[in-house]
C-alpha cells in the first residue's frame, strides 16, 4: 500500500509498528516517550499515527489534539483529519470552513479535500430534510442523517418498531432508536424499514404518511434509496431556498423520473427565512418553479422554512399537503401492486438461493466431518487390532515362560522335597505338613509362590488318590 492510500485510509500508524504487533497504543506511547525525551526526534509524526488510532476507536477529541500539534510535512492531511472529525460528530461548518482552509499542492490531498467537501454538502442537505420532518411533526425527532427509511404515521400511542427480514423489533425508548437509525454510527445502507407511529395533528388530520428514505452519496447508495419511491403516491423534493435546484438536483429528479415515471413529484423551497428580501424572496420562488417545471410542468412549489414555527405555515402546509394527494387511477395501483410481487418474488429467490448455498455449504461440511470420522474409526480399529496382537502374543510368550519353568522346576522341586517323606510318614496328613512348610522349598523369583501353590495343589490331589 503506497504512503498516499495510508494516509486517506488513515493506516499511516502501521508503519511505525512491527509485523507481529496487535496493539497499537502501546507501541505509540512508548515510541511518544522516547522521542519526547530524545529531543532531536520529530515526534509530529508519532502524534499524526495515534491521532489515526484514537480516530479509528471514535475518540475524535482525543484524535483532534493529537492532529493539532502536528507540525511537519503531515500537517495538512492532519487539518484534513481533524475535520473529518468534526463530520463524524456533526459538526459540519466547522468541518466545512476548516476543508476550504487546507492549503496543499498535493492533487490526491485535495481530491480528497473535495470528496470530503462533497459528502458534507449532501449531509447538510439530509439535515434540511429532517429538520422539515421535525417542524412538520412538531418534535425534534431526527437529529442526523438516517441508514434506514422510516415511515411516520398518525397515532394515539407512540410506537416505534424497525422491520427487516429476519425479525420485527420494538424500540423501548427514543435514544435507542436514534442510535439505530443514525447514519455516523451505522454506516452501512440499513435494508430495514423503520415504523413511526406517534400523535401528529397534520399526519392525523390529513391522513398522511411521511416516509424520510435515507440519502446518498453514490450510486450504489442511491439505488437502494430509489427502491422505496414505489411505496410513495407523491414525492416532495426538498431544495435549499439560497441555492435552488442544482445541477446535481437536475440529475437526481430524472434518475428519479425514469425511476417512478408516474410518480407525482412537487417541491418544499426550505430555508426561506434566510432570504431578507421579500421581493428577492419572491423572485427566487417564482424562478425555481419555472426551473421545476421545465422538467415537470404540473409540479407544485411550496415556500417553507423549518424554523419558523407558526399556526399560519402549518396550516398552508397541510393544505399543500392535502392538494397533492389525488385518487390513484386503478391501472397505477395494480402496477405498484405488481412491482412490490416482483420484488417480493425476486427476494423470495435470492432468500431461496442463499440458502440453498448455505445448506450446500453444510452438507459439504458434514460429508468432509463423516470422511474424518471414518478415518479415526479405522484408525481406531487398526489401532484396536494391533494392540489385541501385541496383548496375545505376550500372552503366548508368558505362557510358553511359565510351561518351560514349570517342565524344569518341578521335578527339580520333587527330588528336593524327597527328605519330607519317611516310611514312617502318614500320607494321609502329609499335604498338610507340606502346605504349612512352605519355606521349605527354595525355590526363588516370581514364580516361587506359584510353585509352592501349584506343589501344595499336587499333594492334595496325590493325597486324595492315596486315600482312595
Amino acid at each position: 500500500m503506497t504512503l498516499e492510500n495510508q494516509l486517506i485510509k488513515k493506516t499511516f500508524y502501521e508503519t511505525l509498528m512491527e509485523a507481529d504487533e496487535k496493539n497499537p497504543v502501546r507501541v505509540l506511547g512508548e515510541a511518544f516517550l522516547a522521542g519526547h525525551k530524545d529531543q532531536t526526534a520529530d515526534i509530529s509524526t508519532i502524534r499524526f499515527a495515534q491521532g489515526e488510532v484514537y480516530f479509528h476507536h471514535k475518540d475524535y477529541e482525543a484524535a483532534i489534539f493529537k492532529w493539532e500539534n502536528v507540525h511537519n510535512d503531515l500537517e495538512p492531511w492532519a487539518k484534513k483529519n481533524i475535520a473529518d472529525c468534526y463530520h463524524e460528530i456533526g459538526q459540519l461548518s466547522t468541518a466545512e470552513e476548516i476543508y476550504k482552509s487546507i492549503d496543499t499542492e498535493s492533487s490526491v490531498l485535495q481530491s480528497e479535500v473535495a470528496l470530503q467537501l462533497f459528502s458534507l454538502y449532501i449531509d447538510q442537505g439530509k439535515l434540511e430534510k429532517s429538520a422539515f420532518i421535525n417542524s412538520v411533526l412538531g418534535e425534534n425527532i431526527q437529529t442526523a442523517p438516517t441508514s434506514s427509511a422510516i415511515v411516520f404515521k398518525g397515532n394515539e400511542e407512540t410506537e416505534i418498531r424497525k422491520i427487516s427480514d429476519e425479525e420485527l423489533t420494538t424500540f423501548s425508548s427514543f435514544h435507542e432508536f436514534q442510535e439505530a437509525v443514525d447514519r455516523r454510527l451505522n454506516k452501512d445502507f440499513d435494508n430495514a424499514i423503520v415504523e413511526f407511529s406517534l400523535p401528529s395533528p397534520i399526519l392525523q388530520e390529513n391522513r398522511l404518511v411521511l416516509m424520510d428514505t435515507p440519502g446518498f452519496s453514490d450510486r450504489n447508495d442511491m439505488e437502494e434509496a430509489l427502491k422505496y419511491l414505489h411505496f410513495a403516491d407523491s414525492l416532495l423534493f426538498v431544495l435549499d431556498a439560497n441555492d435552488p435546484f442544482t445541477e446535481q438536483e437536475q440529475e437526481i429528479l430524472m434518475l428519479i423520473r425514469e425511476y417512478a415515471p408516474n410518480l407525482s413529484i412537487h417541491f418544499l423551497l426550505n430555508k426561506i427565512d434566510e432570504i431578507y428580501d421579500e421581493q428577492e424572496a419572491a423572485e427566487i420562488i417564482e424562478d425555481t418553479r419555472s426551473r421545476v417545471r421545465a422538467y415537470i410542468p404540473q409540479a407544485r412549489v411550496f415556500a417553507y422554512s423549518s424554523r419558523l414555527r407558526s399556526r399560519k405555515q402549518q396550516n398552508d402546509l397541510a393544505e399543500f399537503l392535502k392538494n397533492l394527494s389525488r385518487p390513484i387511477a386503478e391501472d397505477d395501483r395494480m402496477e405498484k401492486i405488481l412491482i412490490f410481487i416482483r420484488q417480493l418474488i425476486n427476494h423470495l429467490l435470492d432468500k431461496r438461493a442463499e440458502m440453498e448455498n448455505s445448506l450446500a455449504d453444510s452438507i459439504k461440511w458434514n460429508e468432509e466431518m463423516v470422511t474424518k470420522l471414518n478415518g479415526a474409526i479405522h484408525q481406531l480399529t487398526d489401532l484396536k487390532e494391533e494392540k489385541a496382537r501385541i496383548i496375545k502374543r505376550t500372552f503366548h510368550k508368558v505362557l510358553e515362560e511359565i510351561r518351560s519353568d514349570l517342565s524344569e522346576n518341578i521335578p527339580k522341586i520333587l527330588r528336593e522335597s524327597s527328605n519330607l517323606i519317611r516310611e514312617d510318614s502318614d500320607f494321609r496328613k502329609i499335604h498338610e505338613n507340606i502346605r504349612w512348610k512352605p519355606t521349605a522349598l527354595a525355590v526363588g523369583g516370581r514364580r516361587g509362590l506359584y510353585f509352592q501353590y501349584i506343589l501344595n495343589f499336587s499333594f492334595n490331589v496325590s493325597t486324595l488318590d492315596l486315600e482312595r
